[in-house]
């Protein structure tokens, strides 16, 4: 009966760090995502020549994965 106190007691914690990472990654998605509108007004030499995507159409991209 102890050891599946432990067990159940370890289980409800790591649940609890999971939805914290998970409350932290959007967050950060978020923050990310206004950055990327934030830095989206510069302009980059080489979007000028009609090369492939921009780093910050990279970024948007992955952002939206």
């Amino acid at each position: 009966g102890e050891a599946i106190g432990s067990i159940d007691q370890t289980t409800q914690q790591n649940a609890a760090l999971v939805e914290e990472m998970a409350a932290a990654a959007a967050s950060l998605k978020s923050q990310a995502n206004e950055l990327v509108q934030a830095v989206g007004v510069f302009k980059l030499g080489d979007e000028q020549q009609g090369s492939a995507a921009s780093p910050t159409s990279r970024l948007m991209l992955s952002l939206k994965r």
